[in-house]
């Protein structure tokens, strides 16, 4: 229902994510978070990037995070 409250511009979510990328934010991340090889093993770096973004584009929780992840499918790849 379009009620005229909450609505967020996505427009940005792709610029976030490549200045995270383009500024070394996220190999930083990558360096300092636990990693493992193990299947089903999520790259920690990618998900605080991710969630990041979902709350600067108006998630209030991780919930609506995980929907605006499923939504950018096409942009970033399989949801973490």
């Amino acid at each position: 229902m379009a009620d005229g409250k909450r609505l967020i511009g996505f427009a940005g979510a792709v610029l976030l994510r490549r200045c995270a990328d383009r500024t070394g934010l996220t190999g930083a991340l990558a360096k300092v978070l636990p990693s493992s090889t193990v299947a089903g093993w999520r790259d920690r770096a990618g998900v605080l990037v991710h969630l990041a973004v979902a709350i600067v584009l108006g998630a209030a929780n991780l919930s609506e995070a995980e929907q605006l992840q499923l939504h950018h499918r096409p942009l970033f790849g399989a949801a973490a």
